[in-house]
């Protein structure tokens, strides 16, 4: 009786599990006492359950799990019946969302994953006709993010990889071009979507690298690498959107006392500080302000992120042997390295790229090349890297380009064949004195 009287209104099934010694008997005692169990307990015969320690505890636990499997699928098709139950109006698209979203995710938990996928693409539908307005497009966002994701995942589960791309592919053509709005503020509603893009990106990936483990054959122009280099592309622009805002924040702004960014939230994709607001609508100035000082203030550039995809793409560039992709990422790492201060890591990318353009005689992207191994072999005082850059770069008839610092680069030679330190290589180079 306890038991029921804390579940309280929940639609929750009860059932009794006996552990014995020995075999139950037919005899009219046992039956008895039975039912004056369930008689006391309040329950129907059929959610009693015996089960014998010995020989046969493993038939009798089969027996247990396909009666719960039976009293699952019974409550969840109950669940369903109450849902469509409820009248719903046509125009109201955010509670048709809703229910479709019930829905779905109640027969993926019967096991009946083709009905899921049924409602899921109910919900993304009606999520693409919804109307935008600026200060629920994050929301919007969030929600249809998850149900393309549900969409892919249950494509690829049935073995429908055509359907999952095609899916991925319109969800880019429907939401990523859509415009990233103004609120809270342009600055971080622009960051917003990038990172929102990003993470679609990288989860497809994800998925997409999953069915291949499972079976499924990728080629060389459908892989999971190209969604893993858009998802870097996007974080990597994050990157600079929140350095651009970083430095032109004005300097002082004071993280608010009383945290906006801290209630807990009632819906997915809802904004923190509006949760206690009646339907969900806009705060009082004073907290819409707090709110966009805070997630100013916690924006800061995640190279770690940008590099992680960055190395997992090239990882698939070369898997599907992709050779220029692989390179083309390898470059962006070495970006990726130099930004972040790692110039160790960006100077060996560096120069092993100038060595895979020379040996294929591609010599357009040398010249960046060289000169960003040689302020990295600078920085870190690689004497023989920053001679052997140095006497590379001297070739005019190669690299007329460098025309205008071949004395810089000669000074900077004799200097150390003098062993003296060299000057800055670049004259443009943001390297400081002490460095």
């Amino acid at each position: 009786m306890h038991c029921r009287t804390s579940i309280g209104s929940h639609a929750t099934r009860i059932c009794i599990v006996l552990l014995q010694q020995i075999q139950p008997m037919d005899s009219p005692l046992a039956v008895e006492r039975t039912a004056k169990l369930c008689q006391l307990c309040q329950l129907p015969t059929k959610q009693l359950f015996i089960l014998t320690a010995g020989e046969r505890m493993f038939s009798s636990v089969l027996r247990l799990e396909t009666a719960f499997h039976e009293l699952a699928q019974a409550f969840y098709q109950q669940c369903l019946k109450s849902i469509r139950a409820r009248s719903i109006p046509n125009n109201f698209s955010n509670l048709i969302i809703r229910q479709q979203f019930k829905l779905a995710f109640i027969s993926e938990l019967r096991q009946d994953t083709h009905t899921a996928l049924r409602h899921y693409k109910l919900a993304y539908q009606h999520c693409t006709e919804c109307e935008i307005v600026d200060s629920e497009i994050f929301e919007l966002r969030a929600v249809a993010g998850l149900l393309n994701y549900k969409i892919c995942q249950l494509s690829f589960f049935h073995s429908a990889a055509l359907e999952a791309l095609a899916q991925q592919r319109r969800h880019n053509n429907t939401f990523f071009c859509l415009p990233p709005g103004s609120y809270p503020s342009p600055a971080t509603a622009s960051i917003e979507h990038l990172l929102w893009k990003g993470k679609q990106c990288s989860l497809f990936a994800n998925l997409f690298e999953r069915a291949v483990i499972g079976g499924l054959v990728a080629v060389s122009t459908q892989h999971p690498g190209m969604y893993l280099q858009a998802a870097a592309y996007y974080y990597r622009q994050a990157n600079e959107a929140i350095t651009a805002l970083n430095t032109s924040q004005l300097t002082g702004s004071v993280y608010p006392s009383l945290d906006p960014l801290v209630p807990t939230t009632v819906f997915y994709g809802q904004r923190p500080w509006r949760a206690a607001t009646e339907d969900g609508s806009l705060s009082d100035p004073e907290t819409e302000k707090n709110a966009v000082i805070a997630l100013e203030l916690r924006c800061s550039p995640n190279h770690d992120r940008s590099i992680a995809l960055l190395s997992s793409a090239m990882s698939q560039f070369k898997k599907y042997k992709c050779l220029r992709m692989q390179r083309y990422m390898m470059l962006l790492l070495s970006d990726e390295y130099f930004i972040t201060g790692q110039y160790v890591k960006a100077l060996q990318f560096a120069s092993h790229l100038i060595w895979e353009c020379r040996r294929e005689g591609f010599m357009q992207p040398i010249t960046t090349l060289l000169l960003r191994a040689l302020v990295c072999a600078f920085r870190v005082a690689d004497v023989k890297e920053f001679m052997t850059l140095s006497m590379q770069m001297l070739n005019l008839r190669s690299f007329p380009t460098f025309a205008s610092i071949t004395e810089q680069i000669m000074a900077n030679i004799e200097l150390i064949r003098q062993g003296f330190p060299p000057h800055v290589p670049i004259p443009n180079a943001s390297i400081s004195s002490a460095e």
